[in-house]
């Protein structure tokens, strides 16, 4: 068995999403908002990699459905955040065709 690589162009863009991962994991929101910075920060350095953008989705819904957080960024739709949802899940699918994206049905 082998450990298979990161679909993405950059190391640097695979360790910021796996602190990402390893930070949202703990659902506190001061993590949360810690770990959608390294999801941004990944997508930042490569914008096709399509697991940062789904970290970035599962924070929003954490953020929002258990926080009460009003995210404030683009795509929103006043307390609407399926827009937003919609949006990066969309760029995680296009980005890699094999990935399962979670999104949150509420808010």
């Amino acid at each position: 068995m082998s450990i298979g690589l990161p679909d993405c162009d950059s190391i640097e863009a695979y360790h910021y999403e796996l602190r990402g991962r390893q930070l949202a994991l703990e659902l506190t929101k001061p993590y949360l908002v810690l770990a959608r910075r390294m999801f941004a920060k990944a997508i930042e350095l490569d914008p096709g990699y399509a697991r940062a953008y789904a970290g970035m989705v599962l924070c929003d819904c954490y953020l929002c459905d258990w926080h009460g957080e009003d995210i404030g960024l683009p795509f929103t739709d006043g307390d609407n955040l399926l827009p937003l949802r919609a949006a990066l899940s969309g760029k995680a699918v296009d980005s890699e065709s094999t990935i399962i994206v979670a999104i949150c049905p509420c808010c």
